[in-house]
């Protein structure tokens, strides 16, 4: 500890000799007991005079002293090469309460105060202050969170009556979030994903503004969303398949996965299967989200399709590894027996404009068995344009009537139509 101010010797001959406020008034020696600063800068070459405060202190612009009682007056101390002090004068009699700030542009980095200090007209009266940081050192914060929330800490000022936080996306703190705890520790809320800083100022109903500790940074990171599996196989009996999109923590705000069905997928919307709509959500506190297919269970018997499923960019996380998933659509319909179909070459003409066309087909039944009911479908460039079912009886059949109508309009170009059955 250090004890700055004037002697018990020099204030006893400042009682006898050296008493020069008016004699109705009395004066108020300071007596000011510090210690070295904990977030003090460096110490510079001594000062002299006003220029600034030497020793442990040298970091402080200003020191100032404020009384209030039966008179209110405001005044800098003088300073010294090693100290600091000052008498307020011109006091009338009756009770003092002294604050003694430190200034660091402008905010109290230094604080102390008494009160009861008694003014006796034609006496000068002692104060002693203990003169204390009044500026917070946070602890240091992890480098990254996974949640939007987060503890900072610091130990106690000891001056301090309540503590401010302040936390923004901002190194320059321009629109600080601000929370106010009586506690040498706070709960920081994030508001969005990113770098945030974090200070916090000590607080008391003498200081304007207290000087705000050094800030902390920490990255609140986003999760990695992927699907659950790379691919799947369900018979299309299932009717419903579910494609899971998985988020790799618990995330603190709603994700949202958009998505698309990729062109390399052999089924058809709507004819074999629909899907939920893009994007899927993953709500806030939860890790996963869902897409929906939903099967066709035809009777058609066909080759085995696929439904490719690719994710696009997420919002609040980041695209895990297993981007696309493929579910496999395995037909369970049994081709008949004793039947041999055959979907002969289509027609095509002219439709009512140039760009449109009419499409005529014939099925062939070349076995020696009915065949009961099946399937057809036209299609144009692999796309389906029309369907229907038909009844081929015994061996030797033909049947014609396969129409699409008035189909289009198409780019210029070659364009491939076919007549296909599903048997």
């Amino acid at each position: 500890m250090f004890v700055f101010g004037l002697s018990v010797a020099a204030v006893v001959a400042a009682c006898r000799d050296e008493f020069t406020s008016p004699p109705d008034t009395g004066s108020i020696i300071l007596k000011v007991v510090t210690a070295a600063a904990p977030n003090a800068a460096p110490s510079s070459p001594a000062r002299t005079g006003s220029s600034g405060v030497a020793g442990p202190l040298d970091h402080l612009e200003v020191v100032r002293v404020r009384v209030s009682g039966p008179t209110n007056k405001t005044q800098n101390l003088v300073r010294t090469d090693t100290s600091f002090s000052g008498t307020i004068e011109g006091l009338l009699p009756g009770s003092y309460n002294v604050v003694l700030e430190g200034l660091v542009t402008g905010e109290v980095d230094h604080f102390g105060q008494t009160s009861g200090v008694n003014v006796v007209a034609g006496q000068n009266s002692e104060a002693q202050i203990s003169f204390l940081s009044f500026r917070p050192t946070l602890e240091p914060l992890p480098s990254t969170t996974q949640s939007l929330r987060f503890d900072v800490v610091w130990p106690a000022v000891p001056t301090a009556e309540s503590y401010l936080v302040e936390s923004d996306t901002d190194a320059e703190f321009s629109n600080p979030a601000q929370t106010s705890t009586a506690t040498p520790s706070a709960e920081v809320s994030a508001t969005e994903l990113g770098t945030f800083h974090v200070r916090v100022r000590a607080q008391h109903r003498e200081v304007a503004v207290g000087r705000a500790s050094e800030p902390e940074s920490i990255d609140v990171v986003a999760p990695t969303v992927q699907w659950t599996a790379a691919s799947q196989s369900n018979a299309e009996s299932v009717t419903s398949v579910t494609v899971t999109a998985e988020a790799s923590f618990v995330p603190g705000l709603d994700v949202t996965v958009p998505f698309s069905v990729s062109g390399t997928s052999t089924a058809d919307d709507p004819a074999d299967y629909t899907i939920s709509s893009s994007p899927l959500t993953i709500p806030a506190g939860m890790t996963t989200g869902d897409v929906t297919l939903t099967v066709v269970n035809d009777d058609l018997d066909e080759v085995d399709e696929t439904v490719v499923v690719t994710m696009g960019t997420p919002t609040n996380a980041t695209p895990g590894p297993v981007a696309t998933h493929t579910v496999t659509i395995v037909d369970d319909d049994d081709a008949a027996s004793d039947v041999d179909l055959v979907a002969n070459p289509v027609t095509v003409t002219p439709g009512p404009s140039n760009d449109h066309v009419t499409i005529d087909g014939s099925i062939s039944n070349t076995g020696s068995e009915a065949s009961g009911a099946f399937t057809w479908e036209i299609l144009v460039d692999n796309q389906r344009v029309t369907s229907g079912r038909v009844l081929l009886l015994g061996g030797g059949t033909t049947v014609g009537g396969f129409q699409a109508f008035d189909v289009g309009p198409f780019d210029p170009g070659t364009h491939t139509a076919t007549l296909r059955l599903d048997v």
